[in-house]
């Protein structure tokens, strides 16, 4: 693993946040028994982890583009936000542009 790398990963947590909590949405079960776009998760200095599961808002299918890979393929107008959940159950609004940054594969901390 690259160190330098994985720092400065890390350091991109720290001033990350949601437009708001979720935990009324009408429609939650439907969103949460999707598959998820991302899964993040981290084990702080204290033990303790954390966890961020990403999922789509679109419910329709026809908004992702399989003509693209990766995350590219749900990226169009109608998806700038996704909903996440955290290790403790609670949901959160959060705009994909705030959390991009941070939607990288694991080969990315790997030294070249």
């Amino acid at each position: 693993m690259n160190s330098e790398v994985a720092e400065t990963y890390l350091l991109g947590f720290k001033d990350k946040g949601a437009e708001y909590i979720e935990n009324s949405m009408d429609n939650k079960d439907e969103v949460l028994s999707r598959d998820p776009i991302v899964k993040l998760g981290l084990i702080l200095n204290n033990g303790k982890e954390k966890t961020l599961t990403f999922y789509l808002i679109p419910l329709l299918d026809e908004e992702i583009q399989d003509q693209l890979q990766g995350i590219d393929k749900y990226l169009n107008q109608n998806i700038l936000r996704y909903i996440a959940q955290d290790e403790n159950g609670d949901l959160f609004l959060v705009q994909y542009e705030v959390f991009k940054d941070l939607f990288v594969n694991y080969k990315w901390f790997l030294k070249k």
